[in-house]
């Protein structure tokens, strides 16, 4: 584990396991329960040693791209045999939760994914490649 920072008061540190607990009544965790401990890092920021805000790093798969040639798109093996091989790969690697990015322009293949279980999800999807993240 990384050694913890100090500025200014605040103390910023991984939190272990052991003490997730003190956030479980902090959204998302309040009305989903505590994460993954295998797939999750949680960092707090800690003044006068009260937590007053954390971020998170989580393990997460992309299930993508998805696709079904034309002449097979009516054909259900096809369908069910691709969700139940990836459902069993993801259920072999101990992955509880999947996505899918799916372009607006591809509405064809959003409805493959939706008609496979995947919900759309609420919010904005961002990225960045880490060596570009700022500092505030």
């Amino acid at each position: 584990m990384a050694a913890s920072l100090t500025s200014r008061g605040v103390t910023v540190r991984r939190l272990p396991p052991e003490e997730w607990a003190t956030i479980a009544d902090w959204e998302p965790f309040a009305s989903g329960g505590l994460p993954a401990v295998d797939q999750w890092r949680i960092i707090v920021a800690e003044d006068a040693g009260v937590i007053v805000g954390f971020c998170c790093v989580f393990a997460a798969a992309h299930w993508e791209p998805w696709s079904i040639a034309p002449s097979h798109r009516r054909n259900p093996a096809v369908a069910r045999g691709l969700i139940r091989a990836g459902r069993d790969l993801l259920q072999e690697l101990g992955i509880e939760a999947a996505f899918a990015v799916v372009s607006d322009a591809a509405p064809e293949q959003q409805a493959i994914v939706e008609r496979l279980g995947f919900m759309a999800a609420p919010g904005k999807l961002f990225t960045v490649a880490v060596e570009d993240l700022e500092d505030l």
